[in-house]
């Protein structure tokens, strides 16, 4: 059996390959640097939020649960819908605790490459982004 793919899909799936090429490399270049019990962490709460641990996925999944919390609570002042909204709250307990590692990670490399910089001058986000 053999199947044809048009140079369009061929071009579509090099991309996505290489997308995914370029997300295990971030995480991979993070995780070097995470202690043991840090790394676990970022196992399991990979497994948990059943995605990628990176600066990138984890600002837009805090975008995602913040739409779903919003619509969620819309749809409440009609039906009672307790079990969605605690499993939003898990959730982004979840994303914060993720947050807060990439948060420690980013600060630990900056302190390590860019000596010269400030820290207390940066926000969170700053940080997050000049050691992504």
């Amino acid at each position: 059996m053999s199947f044809c793919f048009s140079s369009f899909a061929k071009a579509a799936i090099v991309y996505t390959l290489k997308k995914d090429a370029e997300e295990i490399k971030d995480t991979e270049t993070i995780v070097h640097s995470l202690s043991p019990r840090e790394k676990k962490e970022i196992t399991r709460l990979s497994k948990e939020l059943k995605t990628y641990i990176s600066f990138d996925q984890i600002e837009d999944k805090k975008r995602m649960l913040n739409n779903w919390s919003n619509s969620a609570r819309v749809n409440n002042l009609f039906k009672e819908d307790t079990k969605t909204l605690n499993l939003i709250e898990s959730q982004m307990e979840l994303v914060k605790k993720a947050d807060s590692l990439i948060l420690k990670e980013s600060e630990r490399l900056l302190k390590n490459y860019y000596p010269t910089i400030d820290q207390k001058n940066l926000s969170d986000y700053q940080v997050k982004t000049l050691a992504n």
